[in-house]
């Protein structure tokens, strides 16, 4: 049963959703001139919420 709730969400489109908005966020900052580990961290933070924010709201929807 596990299984199958986890393959019901939109993963690939949750993928492209977190990549993309986690690239413009580290590529704003790097823009901005604020580069660095804190940057780093936080677009990849910012990736995954969007990750499992479209994930999960298609497994719910879905």
């Amino acid at each position: 049963m596990a299984v199958a709730s986890a393959t019901l969400g939109p993963w690939r489109t949750a993928a492209a959703v977190g990549a993309l908005g986690g690239g413009v966020s580290l590529g704003f900052d790097a823009v901005v001139g604020d580069f660095g580990l804190g940057a780093v961290a936080g677009s990849l933070s910012l990736a995954l919420m969007l990750f499992f924010l479209v994930g999960g709201a298609g497994a719910a929807l879905g």
